[in-house]
């Protein structure tokens, strides 16, 4: 049994109090003991957790470490019992540079706030309406994270019909009403927009889709809310958001002459729909296929019009050996580009709407299967040289490189073997003709089909994600082979360099293998 270096209990205690009894992840910051139901017990949910491991084999190990070093408290971290454990599964997501700054972080902010009492809750609400009245320009810290809840009840207030949803993306305010009851207004739009108002809301009608207008082109009565919208928010887009609702897509692969079927994960998402036709759009792979497809009600009923958008922005970074859903993203596109027939069902609350073929493939990435392809190759080739190598989106092979990695790859798994029919053209070798020109005798002689094996002198530099990397010496074994000296084998002279031809013979075969790298 491998002995772990445990922190000592004091040891514990000054992580925790150094911490401010708080989670040090910079994302949680949860306070990790509180009073219990008895009046003399605590709850703690909080763990001293070591950023190098305290025991071989764990994550982060540093073997010149001494065990009074790793049992310090430099060598510890304050979290609470979730994010303790995360750290500890996944640890090329979270190195020791980056938990020493958590510690430091964590460590200064509670340093900081020593003496200084936490902000109330009518704190951030006085804050954010001074701001919106201007009577005060006092400033709450913590007013930005409550400012959504403040924000939403001011205009809540104008009409309490409505339920007001606030947010902030990417330089963009976002203010969703959603009427709580059926709400009369009346909704007055300029002339220079009106017909381009009236197609978006016949489309609304017809096939659900949203309507988009610029906010200071429409003007309201019948709510205040909806009144002061040109005095709130100036410029702008209004955006009318046709009803949505939950619904799955039952997919499966059709090889139409076979009959061959090949079942898929469900594609959750939403359908919005109008008098004509519907529309979902949803994903599957854990969000890395987005599927987005509109059928009509009438005319073309059995049948899809489908948009696939591959988003592999999530994989950047990370190793290539462990990209998630690679492999049946592969197959997916693969199996689009050679023919087979995507079938969908859709299914609303748990009722079957429709079945048709999703083949009509309206968008797209071209080449993207054959790009997986080559990603599963390289972390094919990366995991054989227990080498790390990270993804990059930005990375395109060339034409040679990506031939490499692919053969390296099908050498690695036994795959790059020939018969006597692949081969094109005649298989020759040098022969060094040794003192006593006995190795063209051997050979001359040989009447028997054998085996022979070449080994490369040194391995070959191939480009992996823009890495180079030197693999080990091939490794060629010819099976049922017979050797034939080209020229006359009495004139080879020792020292002299003659050429070989190597003919196949029937159960030939031609097997390429790697020697084993260097660990």
């Amino acid at each position: 049994m491998t002995r772990r270096d445990e922190f000592l209990e004091s040891v514990k205690r000054l992580l925790r109090d150094r911490a401010g009894n708080q989670c040090s992840h910079p994302d949680c910051r949860a306070v990790t003991t509180g009073a219990a139901e008895h009046p003399e017990k605590v709850n703690n949910v909080g763990k001293a957790a070591h950023i190098c491991a305290a025991a071989p084999g764990g994550p982060r190990y540093r073997p010149e470490m001494s065990k009074e070093e790793r049992r310090s408290a430099d060598n510890g971290i304050w979290l609470c019992s979730t994010h303790a454990d995360e750290i500890d599964n996944d640890e090329e997501r979270f190195p020791e540079s980056l938990l020493r700054q958590w510690k430091r972080d964590a460590e200064e902010s509670r340093k900081s706030g020593i003496g200084k009492p936490l902000p109330r809750p009518s704190d951030v609400h006085n804050a954010v309406a001074a701001a919106l009245s201007g009577t005060s320009r006092d400033f709450v810290p913590s007013a930005i994270a409550n400012v959504h809840k403040a924000t939403e009840d001011v205009l809540g207030e104008l009409d309490p019909r409505f339920r007001i949803e606030t947010s902030y993306q990417n330089g963009a305010t976002t203010f969703a009403y959603h009427a709580k009851e059926d709400v009369s207004f009346q909704m007055t739009v300029e002339a220079g927009h009106a017909r381009e108002f009236a197609e978006q809301y016949r489309r609304m009608l017809t096939h659900g889709d949203d309507v988009t207008i610029d906010s200071s082109a429409i003007r309201f009565r019948g709510s205040k809310l909806l009144e002061e919208l040109p005095a709130f928010f100036g410029e702008g887009h209004l955006n009318i958001l046709s009803e949505r609702k939950e619904a799955i897509t039952r997919l499966r692969f059709v090889q139409k002459d076979s009959g061959i079927e090949e079942p898929l994960p469900d594609a959750t998402g939403m359908i919005r729909h109008g008098t004509h036709a519907l529309t979902f759009e949803g994903s599957i792979f854990g969000g890395m296929i987005t599927l987005k497809y509109t059928a009509a009600f009438v005319g073309e009923a059995n049948e899809g019009r489908i948009t696939l958008t591959p988003t592999l922005g999530s994989w950047q970074g990370r190793p290539i050996t462990r990209l998630p859903y690679l492999d049946s993203l592969h197959a997916f596109l693969d199996r689009l580009e050679s023919g087979w027939v995507l079938e969908g069902t859709l299914l609303v609350e748990g009722l079957k709407l429709f079945s048709f073929d999703l083949n009509q493939l309206e968008e797209g990435e071209d080449g993207m299967a054959e790009y997986l392809r080559f990603v599963q190759a390289a972390g094919c080739v990366v995991e054989f040289l227990n080498v790390s190598i990270s993804f990059d989106r930005d990375f395109l092979p060339t034409v040679a490189e990506f031939t490499q990695v692919i053969e390296a790859a099908r050498i690695i798994r036994n795959q790059l073997t020939y018969s006597r029919e692949e081969i094109t053209g005649p298989i020759i070798s040098p022969l060094i003709v040794d003192e006593s020109a006995s190795n063209v005798g051997l050979l001359s002689a040989t009447t028997e089909p054998s085996v022979v094996k070449f080994i490369e002198d040194e391995g070959r530099q191939l480009t992996c994600m823009g890495e180079a990397l030197r693999m080990p010496p091939r490794e060629t074994v010819f099976l049922n082979i017979l050797p034939r000296i080209i020229g006359n084998p009495s004139d080879a002279k020792p020292g002299d360099t003659v050429d070989v031809e190597w003919i196949p013979n029937d159960g030939f075969r031609m097997i390429v293998s790697y020697l084993q790298p260097a660990s």
